[in-house]
């Protein structure tokens, strides 16, 4: 089967999604050979600062997590990309809550036992 090279349009109300996929497999699965643009992106386009509504949402109800970032490439001349990036012009790049009764919100693992870098950096 081809893959579907067209736009698709919706004027669906604002608790029905525009495209809807459930699969045992992969609901949604996106792939790219672009040098500029995502394989899969999510824009949350009403800007009123009262919304809440992100431009992609992950949420796992097992024991994998909601979202993850991963960067394999290793490059010869340094450092590739990073496996998550988190920007805002307002509020926190990242928040972060546990209601675990031991384990940190945030933790951060220097796993290169060669490495210099921090586990977690923060800057002022």
């Amino acid at each position: 089967m081809k893959p579907y090279k067209g736009k698709f349009t919706s004027e669906t109300q604002t608790s029905e999604p525009a495209i809807f996929a459930s699969s045992d497999g992969e609901g949604v699965h996106g792939e790219s050979t672009s040098v500029g643009v995502a394989a899969i992106a999510g824009v949350q386009l009403n800007t009123t600062s009262t919304i809440n509504g992100a431009g992609i949402y992950g949420e796992c109800r097992g024991g994998g997590a909601g979202v993850v970032g991963v960067n394999d490439v290793v490059t010869s001349g340094g450092p590739s990309g990073r496996g998550g990036y988190f920007r805002s012009q307002q509020k926190e790049g990242i928040l972060a809550e546990t209601k675990s009764p031991t384990d940190a919100a945030i933790a951060g693992l220097q796993n290169n036992p060669s490495g210099t870098g921090a586990a977690i950096y923060g800057q002022c």
